[in-house]
C-alpha cells in the first residue's frame, strides 16, 4: 500500500494511504496532531473498530550501531472515523481542517487515482507529468495483477458450468496446464491419501459421490477369469470447480 504525504502550512504533514477497496485512509497520529488531540490511543478507543486499518510502515532509525530500518504497524482512519476525530476536537481551526481535507485533498485523491503532491510553483505542465506517472504506475499494478491471476482464469473457463464428467487423469492433464505441478499418477495417490477414493480400490468414497463432486463408471470386461466389473472414478462438473478451487488455494 503506497503511502502518500500531503502537506499543509497551518496543518502539517498528512499521511494518506489508498487501499485495495479505494478507500481514503489517514494516519490517525497525523490526524491528532493537527487537530490537537494530545492522546491518540485514547482517541482510538472512542472510535469505530470496523472503521480502523493496520498499515506497515518501514521507518529508519539511528543507534550506536549505526542506521537501521524497522517495520512498524500504525494505524490508520477511514472518513468516518476522520469525522470522529474532528468532532472531539476543541481547537478552533478544527471545521478549516475538515474543510481543507473535503475539499482539497478528497476530491484530488479520487479525481487522479492518488494523491499528486503539488508545489506552489508547478504549472500545469508538471502537474500533468506527475498525474501520468501516478497513471503509469497504476496500469503496471493492474497488469502484474492480471498476470497473477491468468493461470486461475484459463482453468476457470475451462472447467466452469461444466455438466460433463471427465477422468482423473484429464483432471490431472488440466491442472498441470494451469501451473498445477501434478500427473496422473500423483493425482490417484493424491485422492487415496486425502480419502476421496479407497486405497485399495478405484472406487470414490460414497461421501464425494453423494455431494456430487465425484462419480463411477462401470463396465464389463473380459479377463483370463471371465466378465468383471471395472470400475472407473470420475469427476463431475461440479467437482472440477471444487478440486481448483482446492488445488489452487494449495497453491497459494
Amino acid at each position: 500500500m503506497e503511502i502518500k504525504v500531503f502537506t499543509n502550512s497551518d496543518f502539517g504533514e498528512v499521511r494518506i494511504a489508498v487501499n485495495k477497496n479505494k478507500e481514503v485512509l489517514f494516519c490517525l497520529m497525523d490526524v491528532c496532531k493537527a487537530l490537537g488531540l494530545d492522546n491518540p490511543s485514547q482517541v482510538k478507543t472512542r472510535l469505530d473498530s470496523g472503521n480502523l486499518h493496520f498499515v506497515e510502515v518501514t521507518t529508519k532509525g539511528k543507534n550506536q550501531h549505526g542506521e537501521f530500518t524497522r517495520t512498524v504497524s500504525m494505524t490508520y482512519i477511514g472518513e468516518a472515523n476522520l469525522y470522529r476525530c474532528i468532532f472531539q476536537s476543541k481547537k478552533k481551526e478544527a471545521k478549516e481542517f475538515q474543510d481543507w481535507v473535503f475539499n482539497t485533498v478528497l476530491p484530488q485523491i479520487r479525481k487522479t487515482g492518488g494523491y499528486i503532491p503539488l508545489d506552489e510553483d508547478d504549472d500545469e505542465k508538471s502537474i500533468l507529468a506527475k498525474a501520468l506517472d501516478i497513471m503509469q504506475r497504476t496500469l503496471e499494478e493492474k497488469d502484474k495483477l492480471l498476470e497473477e491471476q491468468r493461470p486461475m482464469a484459463d482453468l476457470g473457463r475451462r472447467v466452469t458450468g461444466s455438466t460433463e464428467n471427465i477422468m482423473v487423469g484429464e483432471m490431472a492433464k488440466i491442472l498441470y496446464e494451469n501451473g498445477i505441478d501434478i500427473g496422473r499418477q500423483r493425482l490417484f495417490n493424491w485422492l487415496r491419501e486425502n480419502g476421496y477414493i479407497f486405497k485399495q480400490t478405484r472406487e470414490p468414497m460414497q461421501k464425494w459421490v453423494e455431494r456430487g463432486i465425484m462419480a463411477v463408471r462401470e463396465c464389463w470386461v473380459a479377463t483370463d477369469h471371465g466378465m468383471e466389473l471395472s470400475v472407473t472414478p470420475m469427476i463431475t462438473g461440479r467437482g472440477q470447480q471444487y478440486f481448483l478451487n482446492l488445488f489452487c488455494g494449495e497453491k497459494v
